[in-house]
């Protein structure tokens, strides 16, 4: 009995995890792959033949104009982010190419933040302020 409640109660946890940017879903393959959140406005990972996409809610605590940086080295491949809307169209992109980006957001919008990599190896940091 138990264990059936708990199989019932995981998709629910799972659902609010991930709808509170608490939870990464997605597809990928890598070699190595290591990410970790630093604070509530930073996101810091490191990879070796990477490929595939992970994909995240992303919540505000202002609605205001944000600033996105990343500062990205990749040694291999290509890695991108981008920050799409509910409906799924793309407000920001930012590659090592295109570091930098500014976005208004509304906090009562739902964005998503989508990380695609390409046989991509290397580190990025991705920052908002």
């Amino acid at each position: 009995m138990k264990a059936l409640l708990i199989l019932l109660l995981l998709p629910v946890i799972y659902y609010l995890l991930y709808s509170n940017g608490y939870m990464i879903t997605g597809s990928k393959s890598a070699k190595v792959f290591v990410g970790k959140n630093r604070g509530t406005n930073a996101f810091w990972t490191q990879f070796v033949d990477c490929s595939g996409e992970l994909k995240r809610v992303a919540r505000f605590r202002k609605s205001k104009e944000y600033k996105f940086c990343l500062n990205a080295s990749i040694a291999g491949g290509t890695a991108s982010i981008e920050i799409l809307d509910r409906e799924k169209q793309v407000l920001l992109s930012l590659t090592p190419e295109q570091p930098e980006g500014r976005l208004m957001v509304d906090v009562k919008q739902k964005y998503f933040m989508v990380y695609r990599f390409e046989s991509a190896s290397g580190a990025y940091e991705l920052t908002w302020e």
